[in-house]
């Protein structure tokens, strides 16, 4: 009996071919969410955030960056700024840290949870700026990037 699946070279069937794109990043389809959804992303992101393996990596990585000698950092893809908001704590208060994104909800969330950090120190925190994919346009330096 013959199959109709083409077989890899251990034998097995290969996947099927994909179909439009190839690839998986849910983020990049985040502008044209529904608020349900991209709550329930943020929260999925925040939550993330609390996990031992995650932290434990994700501070691990941090240790290796020259933050006392840094003056700005961008964190592209910032999301809900949980990383954003781990550098700020990490490093020098005079450092200027800025978190792109371009879901406009996450955007507002990173803001709201970076505003809620801030309250609690006395070193400013950034937020983030919605940035436009596919223009070549940057952020001007009077938006409301940093605080």
């Amino acid at each position: 009996m013959t199959s109709d699946v083409p077989a890899t070279e251990a034998g097995s069937p290969s996947p099927p071919a994909p179909v439009g794109r190839t690839d998986r990043d849910i983020y990049r389809l985040a502008p044209t969410m529904d608020a349900g959804v991209l709550d329930t992303i943020a929260a999925r992101l925040e939550f993330r955030g609390t996990d031992d393996g995650y932290a434990q990596l994700s501070q691990a990585y941090f240790r290796l960056l020259p933050l006392d000698d840094t003056h700005r950092i961008l964190a592209l893809g910032c999301g809900t700024g949980i990383e954003v908001r781990a550098l700020r704590r990490l490093s020098r208060p005079e450092t200027a840290i800025v978190g792109l994104d371009h879901s406009s909800k996450l955007i507002e969330t990173a803001e709201r949870l970076t505003a809620d950090e801030d309250s609690t120190t006395t070193s400013p925190i950034a937020s983030a700026t919605p940035i436009s994919w596919g223009t070549t346009t940057a952020p001007s330096t009077s938006s409301p990037c940093t605080r």
